[in-house]
């Protein structure tokens, strides 16, 4: 009897375990759907999120472009998979803009950021409320004055700042699923709506913080969300009088040549930048014919650059009279079609233009104003061989080597009081100024 209950309950047992195992076969199935169709909605959530915050920074750069008065060179959409998902705005003279549309098939809601102008200067929104700092003030979206109005209308100058603090741009992220918002960088966060579940809402296009973006001739209009138009002047490659090259920015001054907006080694046009002595491509502490690279201790041993035996070391001459990429330091510190200046493009900068001494930010320099279009540069006084001088004399080295006098090298040099180009030894640190060949 005992042994047969066994048999029993062995059987018994067998069979719920073939139910169990063939449960836990099913759920785990069940399991795996559910675990892959919630790793896609997150992986969705979370481009949303980052194209969400490319938007933002968007703005931002339109409404600088916007205040300084800068220009669209062209559109050109961007697709995914044969699908437009956006578009990417080339500038003039700024980074190119990105913006994205809004996703398909998203069951989730995000916070609308925008922004409204109010007295000349934009300001964020969030769902069409001002974005309001901890003390109640509007965030601002530019540090710098307002320029043109929305609606495709020109609008008043903007006005400054509160207290000439900078722009400010919002973040978000999703966290426990909920939207949450940063504009300190990160270092403090506030908690919004739900971004997924019941609160969730499905959109034709999910959320985008604009709601189109469309162009003709003339220009480019951006509509936020909130319907504000944002209108930004277009123009073509070929007519436009400044733009980038590899990042740095350059003028049209209707000469031969496009003349970069800044020295090498400076951001701002009236910084002094770096000193290089000639055919040299890195700033050093001290410049004579010790240190100088292209010679043997003195002006009558160059080793590089010679087209005169008696300057040459132990005779040496090559007749080269014009640097090689190598080591022309505009070309090796800016990259793209950069290089240094020819003496002759220096002396068309001299005659094509107007030169007026003045201070800018409190620097001495010249404002170099185009007979022909108006557009001009600013070249300051930055002396030499590490700031002697400076304020005083400039200095700039041409990339043609002179040719009475193998150690000299040409250059354009001016005080307040006079403007010219000549030869100076090459060992010396001089500034240097960029252009491009049109």
């Amino acid at each position: 009897m005992k042994i047969q209950i066994n048999k029993i309950m062995f059987a018994t047992l067998m069979f719920v375990a073939s139910a169990v195992f063939t449960a836990c076969e099913y759920d785990d199935s069940d399991v795996l759907n559910r675990l892959g169709s919630l790793e896609n909605r997150v992986a969705k959530l979370e481009k949303l999120c980052k194209e969400n915050n490319t938007n933002i920074a968007s703005i931002q750069a339109i409404v600088e472009v916007l205040n300084s008065q800068d220009y669209v060179v062209s559109v050109s959409p961007i697709s995914y998979g044969g699908v437009e998902v956006g578009y990417t705005i080339t500038i003039a003279v700024h980074e190119p803009i990105t913006i994205y549309h809004g996703q398909d098939g998203i069951d989730a809601s995000a916070p609308i950021i925008g922004a409204k102008e109010e007295g000349g200067v934009y300001y964020w929104t969030i769902d069409g409320e001002w974005l309001l700092d901890e003390n109640g003030n509007k965030l601002r979206v530019s540090g710098q004055n307002g320029a043109n109005g929305t609606n495709g209308e020109d609008g008043e100058d903007g006005q400054d700042g509160v207290n000439g603090e900078d722009g400010v741009t919002p973040q978000l992220k999703i966290e426990e699923d909920y939207w949450w918002i940063s504009y300190d960088n990160g270092a403090t966060w506030t908690k919004l709506e739900k971004a997924t579940g019941e609160d969730g809402a499905k959109g034709d296009k999910g959320d985008s913080m604009f709601q189109s973006v469309t162009y003709d001739e003339q220009a480019v209009y951006f509509t936020l969300a909130d319907g504000t138009v944002i209108t930004i002047d277009r123009i073509s490659k070929e007519e436009a009088t400044s733009g980038l090259e590899n990042g740095y920015a350059w003028v049209d001054l209707g000469l031969s040549v496009k003349w970069a907006t800044c020295n090498v080694g400076a951001s701002k046009p009236e910084e002094y930048g770096c000193y290089f002595a000639w055919g040299e491509v890195e700033p050093k502490e001290t410049y004579d014919w010790a240190t100088y690279k292209w010679a043997n201790g003195s002006k009558t041993t160059m080793t590089k650059y010679c087209a005169d035996s008696s300057y040459g070391n132990n005779g040496f001459t090559d007749d080269k009279t014009v640097l090689d990429a190598e080591d022309d330091a505009a070309t090796v510190n800016m990259g793209g079609s950069w290089r240094m200046p020819t003496v002759e493009e220096m002396r068309e900068l001299i005659d094509g233009c107007t030169w007026t001494w003045k201070s800018k930010n409190g620097i001495n320099g010249y404002e170099v104003k185009s007979k022909t279009n108006g557009n001009s540069i600013f070249l300051p006084v930055a002396g030499y061989n590490n700031f002697a001088d400076k304020g005083l004399v400039g200095y700039y080295w041409s990339k043609s080597l002179n040719m009475e006098f193998s150690c000299f090298s040409n250059d354009l040099s001016f005080s307040s009081s006079y403007v010219a180009t000549g030869g100076n030894y090459r060992c010396y640190g001089w500034s240097v100024r960029g252009v491009i060949s049109k």
